[in-house]
């Protein structure tokens, strides 16, 4: 059953969340997942890996935190190399 109230972009956002609760299902944990995103991307998204991994720690939002914080790392790494380059270019 569908929200009469749910968008589009609710409806392709649960979608997402539901491909990865059954992926975890699929691997014989828990069917949950947890979905982060901004109004314009899907920032991260993770599942119940407990089962996979033996550390019962890692519960969909756990997972999905870690994504994030990888992410985040990433994007820092990378405006770092940017800034880098420009300083030593001499673009400041």
């Amino acid at each position: 059953m569908v929200d009469e109230h749910a968008s589009e972009r609710d409806i392709t956002l649960m979608n997402e969340a539901l491909g990865e609760a059954r992926m975890a299902l699929a691997q014989g944990g828990a069917g949950v997942a947890a979905l982060l995103a901004s109004p314009h991307e899907i920032i991260a998204c993770g599942r119940n890996t407990s089962q996979e991994t033996g550390d019962l720690t890692d519960h969909a939002e756990m997972v999905l935190l870690h994504k994030v914080g990888r992410k985040l790392q990433e994007m820092n790494e990378q405006a770092r190399r940017v800034l880098h380059h420009r300083h030593v270019g001499g673009f400041r």
